[in-house]
């Protein structure tokens, strides 16, 4: 189930980035956890990404950028769901720190007017 894709954030890439402990049990709420991770990076942005993503608008260096964030949002999600197919707590918590910087960091970049100009939505 993992072929899901909303508008800018596709499901393997959630799954890479949880690596091999990635939980099958979250397939199921994979597609909400996509929508919820747009709206915090479209409530970041102050900009609506989710419909500009799907144009050729946005080049393809800045819709990757944008999915990166939001597959980071969405394995932090999936990590903290269900942690039972990772050795053990500490390298879970670790995996969801390093996707957390990730995420925190494209989110700063976000909110950056300068790299709003640049990407051509402000």
């Amino acid at each position: 189930m993992t072929d899901i894709k909303s508008n800018f954030i596709a499901g393997s890439a959630v799954v890479s980035k949880c690596g091999s402990g990635y939980p099958v049990s979250f397939d199921g709420f994979l597609g909400s956890a996509m929508y919820m991770a747009e709206g915090t990076i479209n409530a970041t942005g102050r900009f609506d990404f989710s419909s500009y993503c799907g144009s050729d608008l946005l080049g393809s260096a800045w819709r990757y950028f944008i999915s990166d964030i939001g597959a980071s949002l969405v394995a932090i999600n999936a990590m903290t769901y269900d942690m039972t197919g990772y050795p053990n707590r500490i390298v879970v918590e670790d995996m969801i720190n390093v996707q957390r910087d990730s995420a925190l960091r494209g989110l700063a970049l976000l909110k950056d007017i300068n790299v709003q100009q640049t990407m051509g939505v402000k």
